[in-house]
């Protein structure tokens, strides 16, 4: 098992990086370690809260309907009633078949963490995932990849760019029909297939919408596991809320500002900013006749097509009044969470960590207790036949995050047994002395003649440059095999050029490996956190 820093991953924050390696230039704001004393100390704070602690326990159970709650997860909804109790959570969007492999890395982080913290403190805690189901961008949530019978990356996504419903409350309708086609067609044929592909049918049906779908998968992988899932957007789970809603909108303001200076501290110390923050818009959203709308409040100019203009008197009348109506944005959602669950920590992913920092002055002025975030696990996962790949082409796994274009000329130069690079480099080098030789002779004695000397050596490396290249794509035809295997294990490693974690779906592997896949990830998660790991899985089957 090969780990490096996340640093070495493409687009990921510097502040998060440097935080989590010990070397920021200003405080993360939050704690990025948890240990037994901690959780105590916030297991005696969270007791004495006042919470609506029974009323959102019974929704959890409620608002899932028909599906079957398994029984450890069913206790540790009954436990979030219990004060003292405190919970680890994560959250995503709900994507289609459950989302990239990410979204399966952030759930098995935070049950690791529960059971070591519970285990450690003796404290009552409950892995929540917080689906993300108010969020409307259909051309995101609609997707999801995998790689075919012939390690090509495939996989499905919407044609509809357009959409300002929540994706939570759509019906799958079609998305789940082509979803099950296209897995049953794509996915190998193993002894884990069908018990994967009864899962996923009894999950994603058409007459299910997207929400339903990703709790009645989440329950089915997870819930014997202990994972709780939570739709904050249960209309009565908002009600429950509604002081928490009256007080953000009352300090909107003040919130605001704080927000601001916070992020021009991290600005002022050379870290970009991963959500702006805007005077006016106090991320809020506002349901109406189904549609989600940003509110904006009075005095500001309007930006957006779906944007509402409101004002200051009428938004606190609807967070006394219409609570359900009212959604999070992205910089509210952290505190909404904090005010609805006893949330001792957050499993988060590094882009969500950079903004959760933007918030650390945000929480005590509304009387909310800020929880330890921590870093979710990051793997990328090493099939036999990749390693394979790796080796012939004398590759470590972490060079797939270089330049592939100077990946693929290296492999070729290395493979030349007569390395035409280093002649054509000797060539040029003997050019260059000539050239100078004949500058100063013609700047001499032969005065004048130094510009037509010039003029004869540009045209002499033009048409070196166009042997090299006839040479280069000569030899690359002689490697086209190599090159191909390049192909192949960027398509596994990199899909797309971006990390693995980020686009390919953990069905793939699990049809490939079965169910001891998700024991197997679970038990690395701890001891990797905050860096990145090349997990081979051949020790799967040893």
């Amino acid at each position: 098992m090969k780990t490096i820093a996340l640093s070495n991953l493409p687009n990921i924050p510097h502040l998060v990086s440097d935080a989590l390696e010990g070397k920021a230039r200003v405080d993360y704001g939050f704690p990025l370690k948890i240990n037994a004393r901690f959780w105590k100390r916030k297991s005696r704070e969270e007791a004495g809260q006042t919470r609506p602690r029974e009323a959102i326990a019974e929704r959890i159970l409620a608002q899932a309907g028909d599906i079957e709650i398994p029984g450890p997860a069913r206790r540790n909804i009954k436990a979030l009633a219990e004060p003292g109790t405190l919970a680890v959570v994560t959250g995503q969007q709900v994507g289609l078949g459950g989302g990239p492999l990410l979204t399966f890395y952030k759930a098995l982080t935070t049950i690791a963490l529960a059971r070591k913290l519970e285990a450690e403190s003796g404290v009552r805690t409950v892995p929540v995932f917080w689906m993300t189901t108010s969020d409307h961008n259909l051309v995101e949530a609609a997707q999801l990849h995998w790689v075919d019978l012939d390690n090509k990356l495939t996989g499905q996504k919407t044609l509809q760019a357009d959409n300002r419903i929540p994706v939570g409350n759509l019906e799958l309708g079609d998305h789940a029909r082509e979803l099950i086609a296209s897995l049953k067609r794509d996915l190998p044929q193993s002894d884990f297939k069908p018990g994967l592909m009864e899962i996923l049918e009894a999950s994603y049906r058409p007459e299910a919408t997207f929400g339903q779908a990703f709790m009645q998968l989440g329950y089915r992988m997870l819930g014997e596991s202990g994972m709780v899932m939570l739709n904050p957007e249960d209309t009565e789970i908002k009600r429950a809320c509604r002081p928490f809603w009256e007080q953000a909108v009352a300090e909107v303001d003040e919130r605001l500002e704080r927000l601001k200076q916070r992020s021009e501290q991290l600005q002022k110390n050379g870290y970009e900013i991963q959500t702006p923050v805007v005077k006016g818009r106090p991320s809020i959203f506002l349901l109406e006749d189904g549609i989600r709308r940003k509110v904006v409040l009075e005095g500001r100019s309007i930006h957006g097509q779906s944007d509402i203009i409101i004002s200051r008197d009428e938004l606190a009348r609807i967070a006394r009044d219409e609570t359900e109506r009212l959604s999070s944005g992205v910089t509210l959602r952290p505190l909404c969470q904090g005010f609805m669950l006893p949330a001792g920590a957050y499993v988060a992913g590094p882009h969500e960590m950079a903004y959760w920092s933007q918030l650390s002055d945000a929480f005590k002025p509304l009387g909310i207790s800020k929880p330890a975030v921590v870093p979710r696990a990051s793997f990328t996962l090493i099939e036999k036949k990749t390693r394979r790949w790796l080796d012939k082409l004398r590759m470590n796994p972490e060079d797939i995050f270089g330049d592939m274009a100077v990946i693929a000329e290296k492999i070729v130069q290395d493979n030349d047994e007569n390395p035409s690079q280093e002649t054509f480099e000797e060539v040029r080098a003997t050019c260059k002395g000539t050239q100078g030789k004949l500058i100063k002779l013609a700047s001499g004695a032969y005065g004048g003649l130094d510009l037509a000397v010039e003029t004869a050596f540009n045209k002499i490396h033009y048409q070196l440059d166009n042997l090299e290249n006839k040479f280069n794509r000569r030899l690359r035809r002689k490697h086209q095999d190599l090159l191909q295997g390049l192909d192949r294990l960027a398509t596994h490693l990199l899909p797309a050029g971006r990390p693995q974690e980020r686009v390919i779906t953990p069905h793939y592997y699990i049809a490939r490996y079965g169910w001891s896949l998700q024991d197997f990830i679970t038990g690395h998660t701890l001891e990797t956190m905050g860096v990145h790991v090349f997990l081979e899985l051949e020790e799967l089957s040893q």
